[in-house]
Formats: structure tokens, sequence, C-alpha cells
């Protein structure tokens, strides 16, 4: 799949980053150091691709906490974003990771952008 931001609804973009952000700006151990401008850029760079899904590839939006889209089977899918293809084994060795840890319910699939 390959899209560009600037076709995606910007007020459906940024309600959705900065809810999740505020969420995050309530604990340090989530908040990693970073300042609020810095988890509400982090928080929208990731929303893009979820965004881009939900708009034009009829997924749908993953209401639990920190959980991010159903597919158009209904199944979960984790969505990520990166900025260079060699951070991708570093995703995917932390996504096998997590779907080991059964108390996170990590989808079986993930998208990567």
């Amino acid at each position: 799949m390959k899209f560009n931001a600037s076709i995606i609804d910007k007020d459906f973009l940024k309600d959705r980053a900065f809810k999740e952000a505020k969420e995050i700006l309530k604990s340090e151990k989530k908040t990693r150091g970073r300042t609020e401008l810095e988890v509400k850029m982090d928080c929208l760079y990731g929303h893009v691709a979820e965004c881009y899904l939900i708009q034009y590839q009829n997924f749908k939006d993953d209401t639990r906490d920190y959980k991010d889209l159903f597919d158009r089977n209904g199944k979960a899918v984790d969505v990520k974003v990166t900025g260079h293809p060699g951070n991708i084994p570093f995703i995917l060795e932390k996504a096998n990771k997590y779907a080991k840890e059964t108390w996170r319910q990590f989808p079986k699939k993930i998208y990567i952008f």
C-alpha cells in the first residue's frame, strides 16, 4: 500500500492522535522523557497510516486502549510507522516479543509503513 499524507482528513487525524497523546501524557513511564509537543508529534506521525487505512481501505478503529485497527475481515491488526527501512527488523523483533506476552493480546498481523 502506498499513500500520501496530504489525502488524510487533518481534523480526523488530529482528533485521533491528540486523544492518544493525552492518555500517554498522564504517565511518565509512557511519556519516556518526551515533551508534550514530542508526544503529540509522535502520535500524529503514527496515526497517519491508521487514518489512511480507516478512510481509504475500510479498516475499523479498535477502541480498546492502545490497540490499533480491525482489518476488512474484522481481525485485529497493529500499525507501525517508521522513517527508515533499517528499523523494520527492530519493529518485528519487538512485535514477536509482544506476541508471546499473551496478556497484551497483540495482533497476529502487523502493517509497517
